[in-house]
């Protein structure tokens, strides 16, 4: 999809009615075309994007505690950590971010 300008009138409607712009991407991003230039976020719209969430957080509370050993680009191991660890470096987020300092593995 092309960018979408935002008309001084479509500012207004949505200021009164309580649409915020985030709730423009979520509405472009999952809604549905019903015809007549209009995008509509449906039940089962909004069902299958809530599913679709609810797996993610699934998978992310089961991946919590996980550890991944990178070395120069190749995975060397994975594991369980059991002990509470601090990161090396303080903002470590991910591997090869501009915090993470040198080598961007928080060892």
């Amino acid at each position: 999809m092309t960018a979408l300008i935002m008309t001084r009138h479509g500012e207004t409607r949505m200021s009164q009615r309580g649409f915020r712009k985030t709730d423009l991407e979520v509405l472009l991003a999952h809604g549905t075309d019903i015809g007549r230039n209009r995008i509509m976020l449906r039940r089962r719209d909004a069902a299958e994007l809530i599913r679709d969430l609810k797996k993610q957080i699934a998978k992310i509370e089961r991946l919590t505690g996980k550890v991944l050993i990178v070395v120069e680009g190749r995975i060397v191991t994975a594991y369980h950590q059991t002990t509470p660890v601090r990161p090396a470096f303080r903002g470590v987020r991910q591997q090869g971010s501009p915090e993470a300092g040198t080598g961007g593995h928080g060892r």
